[in-house]
């Protein structure tokens, strides 16, 4: 596709990996800092009279080692909660109005308790099992939590999927509210990537789609965070060049020259384009 593979001569001069490699996603691997609601329930849990609710002895323990201590298991659901952005209420029976002193906890009611069972056999077996048979990571601590996926939300949906998902729900204006919406309420956080070349790569999948207009769009709209950006005005320049608009492309060509003025690819792009538009 002519749009990223005109990046293959800039992508050489350039010290880092390469912007535009597959029409396809990248998954991105991030991790959420603790939330305000999250640290309320940390101070609840650690703080307050609230945990002398708690009892002192536990029942129905299928995952949790029987023996574990109180100290021990309310550390694990503090975690829980900061990785999924979930209150105890979610997985336990319980009134969270009144406090835990309504809560059932050995119920198995929920279905989401159970489904937590489940997904801590997976997280054990990764760790314990899997991981160990790599033999890869020698003394380095390498752990899978619940946290490696959630990132402070009870799905663990990457933000490329999260938008595509939004793309295929409503086109390129569902998929750009959805883009403002996130960066919005997660901006400083680590469950989302916000970064440039998130856009970008959104750009590479719409144009394997054959979607130009919304290439375009998410280009432009990645413009108005990342001013300095000489690649992205680059791209910016050859999704206009698709579109057959030769000025747009120079104008844009020329604002990537000035914001890297070294770069000699783009001064010999542009000339290209100026001498076929003759």
């Amino acid at each position: 596709m002519r749009l990223y593979s005109q990046f293959d001569g800039l992508n050489k001069l350039k010290q880092s990996a390469p912007y535009f490699v597959s029409k396809y996603m990248k998954k991105l691997h991030i991790l959420y800092p603790l939330t305000i609601v999250t640290i309320a329930i940390f101070l609840t849990a650690s703080f307050s009279p609230v945990q002398s609710q708690i009892p002192d002895k536990f029942e129905n323990l299928k995952v949790l080692p029987k023996d574990i201590t109180k100290p021990e298991l309310v550390g694990r659901m503090k975690k829980f909660t900061a990785a999924l952005g979930l209150r105890c209420v979610n997985c336990h029976v319980g009134d969270a109005k009144i406090g835990f002193s309504s809560f059932d906890f050995k119920s198995d009611d929920k279905e989401l308790k159970v489904k937590a069972r489940f997904m801590l056999g997976m997280v054990e077996a990764i760790n314990s099992d899997l991981l160990a048979k790599l033999d890869m990571f020698g003394k380095e601590r390498v752990k899978v939590e619940c946290m490696t996926c959630h990132r402070g939300q009870s799905k663990p949906i990457l933000i490329g999927d999260a938008l595509m998902t939004a793309y295929d729900n409503g086109g390129i204006d569902t998929l750009t509210a959805k883009f403002r919406g996130l960066r919005d309420r997660y901006y400083g956080t680590h469950t989302y990537d916000f970064g440039e070349r998130v856009l970008s790569r959104i750009g590479a999948t719409l144009e394997g789609l054959g979607d130009m207009p919304a290439v375009l769009r998410v280009l432009k709209m990645n413009a108005e965070y990342f001013l300095e950006s000489s690649t992205n005005f680059a791209q910016i320049a050859f999704a206009y060049l698709e579109l057959a608009d030769t000025t747009s492309a120079i104008e844009n060509l020329e604002t990537a020259i000035k914001l890297s003025p070294n770069v000699s690819w783009l001064k010999m792009q542009l000339e290209k384009i100026k001498g076929e538009a003759e």
